[in-house]
């Protein structure tokens, strides 16, 4: 069994595409089961209020703020230290 998910939203829009879709939901239920649930996402002054309201609702969350060097990169899924999923966004 797994014991930690870590994920990297590189974007204000992949966090809220993320919410939109369920992803937080998902992974809120999946630390109800005991998985360290960790998310790393772009700081956004211009939405920090809406940002976190969203992080409130999801206790079993860890999230933390990216620094602005670290946002060039593409949206990024970690399940666990062998296992490296990547998300491309195609417009």
């Amino acid at each position: 069994m797994k014991d930690e998910v870590l994920i990297i939203l590189p974007s204000t829009n992949g966090f809220f595409r993320t919410e939109m879709s369920g992803g937080f939901n998902m992974l809120n239920r999946i630390g109800n089961k005991g998985i360290k649930i960790r998310v790393l996402t772009l700081r956004d002054e211009e939405n920090i209020s809406e940002i976190n309201k969203i992080k409130a609702k999801y206790q079993n969350i860890s999230f933390k703020d990216l620094e602005q060097t670290m946002a060039s990169f593409n949206r990024i899924l970690v399940f666990d230290k062998d296992n490296t999923v990547i998300w491309e966004d195609w417009v």
